[in-house]
């Protein structure tokens, strides 16, 4: 599993570094994360899924994250911040902390004539995990993903993401500030 999560991190990397300046231009009421428009404001993420840490078994999980535009028109950096319940590791119920750093890269002009109301990105995250109920046991953690947004008004926005990392799959909702 190591080697494909480096494989789409190469490729995230990648579509970082050379693909600026291919980004769709087109000027809407939906976020679009181009730090050079003058209406860019950031966006916080807060969705929730199935989790597996280390040895535990797996749990649900509360997460938010917060984007801010930097760099690249297509790319935002932000926190992001865990918690999990309901996991257990040799019998001894567990709960767990997470806190990372997120990088979203917008890929919406890989897909010709995309409506303005959908964004896809891929998206890594690198941080730390610390589980309760246990010897208290931490670790690194680090994640990839693929996922999409639909912007059903002009602040809100449905939210989903499959991967490899602290989450396999998340959804939930999109709030524009």
């Amino acid at each position: 599993m190591r080697k494909y999560s480096l494989l789409f991190f190469s490729f995230f990397l990648y579509g970082v570094l050379l693909a600026g300046g291919q980004h769709n231009t087109s000027s809407s009421d939906s976020y679009k994360p181009d730090p050079y428009s003058g209406d860019v404001v950031p966006i916080l993420n807060v969705y929730l899924g199935p989790s597996i840490y280390k040895t535990a078994t797996p749990s649900m999980s509360f997460f938010g994250s917060y984007e801010i535009p930097a760099i690249d028109p297509n790319l935002t950096l932000g926190p992001e911040i865990g918690f999990g319940m309901g996991g257990n590791i040799n019998g001894v119920s567990t709960s767990t902390l997470a806190l990372s750093v997120k990088a979203t890269y917008y890929a919406d002009w890989l897909i010709p004539n995309m409506p303005d109301e959908f964004d896809v990105f891929l998206t890594s995250t690198a941080g730390l995990y610390i589980l309760s109920g246990t010897s208290g046991s931490s670790g690194l953690q680090y994640g990839n993903y693929v996922g999409g947004r639909w912007h059903f008004s002009e602040n809100m926005s449905i939210y989903g993401q499959v991967g490899y990392g602290n989450l396999f799959i998340a959804g939930g909702i999109s709030i524009k500030f």
